[in-house]
């Protein structure tokens, strides 16, 4: 199989799929991706996917309780045979252990569409765990515990205001012996941001990327080198959709759209 030079990665939110499917823009949004990522489809089947575009492959979880929320991963069929595992059995979240080669990698990949609810939300009375990053990161010791070790690239609304907080460990703060903590480490690539808040989630997302040698390409490369708003309200932007890469694979070739 003759793999790309670049991987062109789309993650978008969709708040309601079904009301976008047959716009043009979207059609032409989707076929520009290799890899097309969606969140809040609010999909309530996973048939709801069925022929949203022809040549990609559609992997999805939609909530059996509660309204909205949902995600789906729609990767081009070429690239099917790369996909080692899927894994859709956690609500809001569906990943998959690709083929390193892909992203130019000796270890596999995995891959995942996120939906994190805000702060405030009653469904972690579903859950059982306040903190939606903290559920995250639960899931991906399981997922690392049964698969091995594995690269990240997850993408999606992580609800998650992280301001101007780094992502790495700081050379200022090596006498702390966070090296105790967390892996070695050795990425300093500065991050923009234009949205100065920082939340609960914010802060546990900075620690996730530390415990698994994770950043964000938000704010680092092109065409998004400033951290634009990802979130437009009647009360204010934010930036809280993220596509989240391990260390390894910032020398590779991506496009972020």
């Amino acid at each position: 199989m003759e793999l790309p030079s670049k991987v062109r990665l789309t993650c978008w939110n969709a708040n309601g799929l079904k009301r976008h499917i047959n716009a043009c823009s979207f059609q032409t949004l989707f076929k520009a991706a290799d890899i097309f990522g969606t969140v809040e489809t609010w999909a309530e089947t996973v048939k709801e996917f069925d022929n949203i575009s022809p040549g990609y492959t559609c992997y999805a979880s939609v909530r059996d309780f509660m309204k909205r929320g949902g995600v789906s991963i729609h990767i081009k069929n070429c690239f099917v045979p790369l996909i080692r595992h899927v894994i859709c059995e956690y609500t809001d979240m569906v990943f998959l252990v690709l083929n390193g080669t892909l992203f130019g990698s000796t270890l596999d990949i995995l891959l995942g569409s996120i939906y994190i609810a805000p702060e405030s939300s009653t469904i972690y009375n579903h859950f059982g765990e306040t903190d939606g990053i903290a559920r995250l990161k639960n899931i991906l010791v399981d997922i690392t515990t049964q698969y091995g070790e594995l690269l990240f690239v997850l993408m999606g609304d992580m609800n998650a205001r992280m301001g101007t907080m780094c992502d790495y460990i700081e050379d200022s703060v090596d006498h702390l012996n966070l090296q105790d903590v967390y892996d070695s480490d050795d990425f300093c690539m500065q991050r923009c941001t234009k949205d100065n808040t920082i939340n609960n989630f914010g802060k546990s997302l900075v620690t996730l990327c530390a415990a698994f040698s994770m950043h964000m390409l938000n704010g680092r490369i092109s065409p998004d080198t400033e951290g634009e708003y990802t979130c437009y309200t009647a009360t204010g932007c934010s930036l809280v959709d993220y596509v989240i890469v391990s260390t390894e694979l910032f020398p590779i070739s991506l496009i972020l759209k």
